[in-house]
C-alpha cells in the first residue's frame, strides 16, 4: 500500500504535458485561468499542485488529499486536468465513472484510456478538439511555451456539454464541439453528414 501510494503521488505531481517542452524543467503545467472560467464554475478540482495561483473549483484537492483515493461526490461537477503520461489511465477512468464534469487531456487517439473511457464509454456526451495548442502556465501562473501535442476537451454528462457547446459557441474556445449522442445518431441512420453536427469558430491565438 505504501508503495502504490508513492508512486500514485509522484504521479499526481506531474499535471500538464506529458513531456517537457524544449528547454523547459517543470513538469507542472497548469490550465489558463481563462479556460477554467468560461467553462465554470465547478465543485470539485481532484488534481491540483501543491501550488496553484488561482481557484479552478470550489473544492481543490492537492497530492496530500490523494484526488484518486478520495471521494468525488455523485452530484460534483469536475473540472479535471490529470497528470499526463503514466498513471493517467486511473484518472481517465475515475472521471468517465463519475460521469460529471470537463476533462482536459492530450489528443491521444491511440491510447488505451482514450478508447476504454472516452470513446467508448456511455458517460461521455461531448467532445472538443481545440483548435491549436493550449498555452499552459508555469506553477506561478505566467504563460509557458504552447503544448506540444493537440488537447480536446472531453464532457462527461449533460451540463459538461452544455457548458462546452456555449463556449465554442461563443468564441471563448476556439475549435470543433461534437455532440456525441447527436454523432451515434448519425452513424445509425447515415442520413446527415457527421461534420454538420460540429461547430467551428475562427481561433484567437496559439
Amino acid at each position: 500500500m505504501v508503495t502504490k501510494l508513492k508512486s500514485r503521488v509522484a504521479v499526481q505531481k506531474c499535471v500538464g504535458f506529458d513531456r517537457n517542452a524544449p528547454g523547459g524543467t517543470t513538469t507542472t503545467w497548469l490550465t489558463p485561468k481563462t479556460l477554467v472560467d468560461v467553462l465554470g464554475p465547478f465543485d470539485l478540482d481532484p488534481c491540483v499542485p501543491p501550488q496553484m495561483p488561482w481557484r479552478t473549483a470550489t473544492r481543490m484537492l492537492t497530492v496530500k488529499e490523494d484526488g484518486l483515493a478520495t471521494p468525488w461526490p455523485r452530484s460534483a461537477f469536475v473540472f479535471h486536468n490529470p497528470p499526463y503520461g503514466k498513471g493517467q489511465v486511473a484518472w481517465m477512468q475515475k472521471a468517465a465513472e463519475h460521469g460529471n464534469g470537463v476533462t482536459l487531456v492530450l489528443a491521444r487517439f491511440d491510447t488505451r484510456w482514450m478508447h476504454d473511457w472516452v470513446l467508448n464509454h456511455p458517460a461521455t456526451t461531448a467532445l472538443v478538439f481545440v483548435k491549436g495548442r493550449v498555452q499552459f502556465c508555469r506553477p506561478d501562473g505566467s504563460p509557458g511555451p504552447s503544448s506540444p501535442a493537440p488537447s480536446i476537451f472531453i464532457g462527461y454528462g449533460k451540463k459538461a456539454s452544455k457548458r462546452l457547446e456555449r463556449a465554442v459557441r461563443s468564441g471563448a474556445i476556439s475549435g470543433a464541439f461534437f455532440a456525441v449522442d447527436r454523432l451515434a445518431l448519425v452513424a445509425r441512420n447515415h442520413s446527415v453528414a457527421a461534420n454538420d453536427e460540429c461547430y467551428r469558430l475562427p481561433l484567437g491565438a496559439g
